[in-house]
């Protein structure tokens, strides 16, 4: 469907519908008022425009955004980036040390645990107590509070350890 206008009306329809976005409410509200009348000389309405709009606008639903922590798959050295007499400042040598468990958030946590599991070839013993511990960081908010969420140290060390070795091999979030 085809919201059909005059070349004035359309004209001037768009003139009004860029000025509802002024930070003056007076000038918002008086080309939302103008915009209707505009819109009804014409037999449209604002249902027609937003039929418009819907059916003039591509929707795709977005693949996950990536997050502000992710970093390429690919395993460097400094002396790669910068030569091998490089000097590597404190900030730097940060971004070349793995994550630990009491850096990360849980959705970094999880994403980190899963990546093991795809990625690495564990012994039964790590495969199983990685999956415990996807198990026990991805349960709802309200049952992590019931079962005590926070992993205990043992469980730490195993996932600071998993996680270590996965960056040693180039593997990253």
């Amino acid at each position: 469907m085809t919201l059909r206008l005059p070349d004035k009306t359309a004209d001037l329809a768009q003139k009004l519908i860029r000025l509802m976005a002024s930070d003056q409410d007076g000038e918002v509200l008086s080309a939302v008022r103008k915009l209707a009348g505009v819109l009804g000389r014409a037999g449209k309405s604002f249902h027609d425009l937003a039929d418009q709009v819907h059916a003039g606008v591509e929707t795709v639903r977005p693949a996950e955004p990536t997050p502000s922590w992710y970093r390429p798959q690919q395993a460097w050295t400094p002396a790669e980036t910068w030569g091998d007499d490089a000097e590597v400042d404190e900030e730097q040598e940060e971004e070349l040390k793995p994550p630990v468990y009491a850096a990360l958030k849980q959705y970094q946590r999880l994403a980190w645990l899963r990546l093991v599991l795809e990625r690495q070839k564990l012994e039964t013993a790590d495969e199983n107590a990685t999956r415990s511990l996807v198990e026990k960081i991805d349960l709802p908010t309200t049952d992590r509070r019931m079962t005590g969420y926070l992993l205990n140290r043992q469980e730490e060390r195993l996932f600071n350890r998993l996680v270590n070795r996965a960056w040693r091999v180039g593997l990253r979030v």
